[in-house]
């Protein structure tokens, strides 16, 4: 028998994706258990770009370009808790173009109020009106071998961070989802006291 020698770097980023995947999962029973997220001050912009490098071998062997547009945000976040949505979004984005002409995965950040907004497009075939129903309901999935709980997670992560999540149709073909996550505020000012 014979078998199939592979470099150590493949056996560590296994390793590496199956600790992430075990850390995910503590992290969101957590918060389902506490009902709430524990966050701490991120720069968004960092994050989705060591998401974006992180997806960017799958995006390559599928033929697809990926954009960020956006300045650095700082934002209240579980930071592995949001990578997992982007990466859970991005991922969907790209089965979604599979076979399409023109396969672009545009993410951007914008401020809305007191929220980041991240918005992740792709130029896939677009969502089915009787799946919008159900996008975001455990175990509803369109893919063969899908369970159908990456976007209910998704959502309950998104809320727990006292943001939301949508979809929408892409002007250009295609769906955007949109998710918000809140903007570390400043320290409000000291009192200043005057004796008289």
């Amino acid at each position: 028998m014979i078998y199939e020698q592979r470099p150590p770097e493949a056996f560590d980023n296994a390793l590496e994706a199956v600790e992430r995947a075990g850390e995910i999962i503590k992290r969101v029973r957590g918060m389902v258990e506490r009902g709430k997220a524990a966050t701490r001050p991120e720069d968004i912009k960092s994050l989705l770009q060591q998401t974006v490098k992180l997806l960017a071998g799958a995006a390559a062997e599928a033929g697809v370009s990926c954009s960020l547009k956006g300045k650095s945000i700082q934002v209240s976040i579980d930071a592995v808790q949001i990578q997992q949505v982007a990466l859970n979004l991005m991922r969907n984005a790209i089965e979604a173009m599979a076979g399409q002409p023109k396969r672009f995965l545009s993410l951007s950040i914008q401020k809305a109020g007191n929220f980041a907004e991240i918005c992740i497009s792709d130029t896939g075939s677009g969502l089915p009106e009787d799946r919008r129903k159900e996008l975001f309901a455990p175990y509803k999935s369109s893919k063969v071998e899908g369970l159908g709980v990456g976007l209910s997670i998704s959502r309950t992560i998104i809320e727990a961070h006292g943001g939301m999540i949508w979809a929408e149709d892409n002007p250009e073909g295609g769906t955007v989802f949109r998710f918000t996550v809140p903007l570390t505020l400043a320290d409000p000012p000291s009192l200043q006291w005057r004796s008289s």
